[in-house]
């Protein structure tokens, strides 16, 4: 139960990853944690966990509801579910294009349709509208990886596709640990005011970030193709 300093946290994602440090960090730091999986998960020492598939509203709302019953209020929401789906844009399938935006897009409205709700009546809460944007983070997300059915053998992007993933998978190797992107999360959750975007990873990542918004974009597109190995043709 929420107490008179601490906040009811609901964290989708939190079996693994990001999500999972978030919810270690965040109930550590005295925070009634609430973490959803699609698959069931045992209670954490800081977290209680709840079965969601964001891309089920009925799952959603009664998962919030979980949540509301058991806090009598939720305070803050952190969005962390999702799936990486690797390809080129022509090797990936409307089908499968539409499966990962039914999670990350759709599955964090469904979710703050079914919070809003309580917050408004409380009048206070805090949904990740701050957007987070971390650099590289060393996670399990190459073993849970998707690549596009069509991005194998016969693919015209092949040689391309494996340049960039070899880029990509080392960066990930290399990335700052989730619970640094945690320990940004819980610095958010606990500051009066927050910005609306926000980054956190190594300098040089960073720095690239702010670099997009200053640099011409077609500068800053070429920097990018460069670091990953390809070129225009």
């Amino acid at each position: 139960m929420c107490t008179s300093r601490s906040k009811g946290v609901f964290i989708t994602g939190a079996s693994s990853g990001i999500g999972q440090a978030c919810a270690e960090v965040l109930g550590a730091s005295g925070h009634a944690v609430h973490g959803t999986s699609r698959h069931r998960r045992a209670d954490g020492a800081h977290r209680r966990m709840t079965v969601l598939d964001v891309t089920d509203e009925a799952f959603v709302h009664r998962a919030v509801a979980t949540v509301l019953g058991a806090e009598g209020r939720l305070d803050v929401v952190v969005s962390c579910a999702g799936f990486v789906m690797a390809g080129a844009v022509e090797d990936v399938s409307i089908e499968e294009a539409q499966r990962q935006m039914d999670t990350h897009f759709f599955g964090v409205l469904r979710v703050c349709r079914a919070v809003l709700p309580a917050m408004r009546a409380q009048r206070s809460g805090h949904i990740e509208a701050t957007l987070l944007s971390p650099g590289e983070v060393r996670t399990h997300v190459r073993q849970y990886r998707e690549r596009a059915r069509c991005s194998g053998p016969g693919s015209a992007y092949q040689d391309a596709f494996e340049r960039v993933m070899n880029v990509v998978e080392s960066g990930e190797g290399a990335g700052i640990a989730p619970e640094q992107v945690a320990r940004k999360v819980l610095a958010l959750v606990e500051r009066q005011h927050v910005d609306v975007r926000c980054s956190v990873g190594h300098l040089s990542q960073r720095a690239a970030w702010v670099s997009k918004r200053l640099l011409p974009a077609r500068t800053f597109e070429h920097i990018v193709m460069s670091l990953h190995g390809l070129s225009r043709r």
